[in-house]
């Protein structure tokens, strides 16, 4: 049986660390002067607030952000004990 070794997972990693930090750095840095109180730039927060649409405010968020909250809840709750609980 064909083994992943550590170094793939250390480089997929690092990729997914560098791909959300490299342009959620160039979105602070250069932000959008030109749209008035616009100081944020296209990070992935401001996505996020559209997405979920918490801004501007739409009644989208009153299906999808219960359904967000109750996703992430779900993750970090699996996650943590799936990392700290090896298994026997």
């Amino acid at each position: 049986m064909f083994k992943i070794p550590e170094w793939y997972w250390l480089g997929w990693l690092g990729v997914v660390v560098f791909g959300f930090l490299i342009p959620e750095a160039w979105a602070i840095i250069n932000g959008h002067e030109e749209i008035p109180g616009d100081k944020e730039g296209d990070t992935l927060s401001k996505f996020v607030r559209k997405w979920l649409g918490t801004y501007p405010r739409n009644r989208r968020r009153q299906v999808v952000v219960p359904i967000f909250i109750a996703g992430l809840v779900g993750l970090v709750g699996w996650l943590i004990p799936h990392f700290l609980m090896p298994p026997e």
